[in-house]
């Protein structure tokens, strides 16, 4: 299966029927809406609420995902400056030894 048009489509298809209707174990879109309908008296409120809801998300998988970057930075840090301080005595020929790591 390659990557063209008509694939990125079915992909991009599936994922929004995905969305509307849910995955087992998860809400569809409509049973989340009214569900925050049915907690608040307006509209405005319901909807200011759910975005705080997935921001909230999203900032707590973020915090997830960059806890990988401080795992390796003990490495990754004393990697860059080691390389740094080879390229800087070597000129040229860095990018070519730096390029088959």
């Amino acid at each position: 299966m390659g990557i063209n048009e008509g694939n990125i489509q079915k992909v991009l298809d599936w994922t929004y029927e995905k969305v509307l209707v849910g995955i087992p174990g998860t809400a569809s879109v409509y049973e989340i809406s009214n569900s925050y309908l049915s907690k608040h008296p307006t509209k405005d409120k319901a909807i200011d609420s759910l975005i705080r809801w997935q921001q909230s998300k999203t900032g707590v998988n973020g915090f997830a995902a960059g806890l990988g970057g401080i795992a390796v930075m003990p490495v990754a840090i004393p990697t860059n400056l080691f390389f740094s301080y080879v390229c800087s005595n070597t000129n040229d020929r860095c990018h070519c030894s730096y390029s088959r790591i």
